[in-house]
């Protein structure tokens, strides 16, 4: 009986090591994501730029804005950087909302639900982030406000991933089991 206690828990002890061994492998070494740019066959209602990143996301941002000029943009979580980048490339300040407070992808997603409640018309979401946040983004999304309808964009990563890409490419996979667990959101299916 103590034997077969005994083997039981190492059994799951080293079970326990493997898989966090992995996870942790997985983390540090993996080629998740490694997302590939669709664009949408729908017009978006609204373009919705993610705070944070780097002028990628600004970038994007113009070129949709020059793609469809009416469009409203919510810029959200952003410190005012994307916002400022957005006006001084000549986009009307009547055409952009800043939700300011949002911290996470998660926040991102709650704290835009009602400012996008406030217009009906708004149906199918354009989400502009960095590649390597794009599975995880759109999953929040869609899960968060299943009432739209999410495309994400961004520009494509660069061939030899600089050093800030690498490092984020390893939190943002460290952050998709974070939110797999913590909030049931599963960046991994399509």
């Amino acid at each position: 009986m103590l034997m077969s206690f005994r083997l039981k828990t190492s059994t799951l002890c080293v079970t326990a090591v493997s898989i966090i061994v992995a996870a942790l492998s997985w983390i540090q070494w993996g080629n998740w994501p490694n997302a590939v740019p669709i664009d949408p066959s729908w017009k978006p209602d609204l373009v919705l730029v993610l705070g944070g990143g780097d002028e990628a996301r600004s970038r994007e941002a113009l070129r949709w804005h020059s793609r469809f000029p009416g469009l409203p943009i919510v810029v959200t979580g952003d410190g005012g950087t994307i916002l400022r980048e957005l006006t001084e490339a000549g986009v009307p300040n009547g055409l952009i909302l800043h939700e300011q407070n949002a911290t996470s992808t998660h926040e991102n997603a709650d704290f835009t639900d009602p400012i996008i409640d406030a217009m009906p018309e708004v149906r199918r979401v354009l989400l502009i982030t960095n590649w390597f946040h794009a599975a995880r983004s759109l999953a929040v999304f869609r899960k968060r406000q299943p009432e739209r309808e999410f495309a994400v964009a961004f520009e494509t990563a660069s061939q030899v991933p600089n050093p800030w890409e690498v490092k984020s490419q390893r939190r943002e996979r460290l952050a998709a089991l974070f939110y797999l667990f913590r909030y049931g959101v599963n960046p991994f299916s399509p």
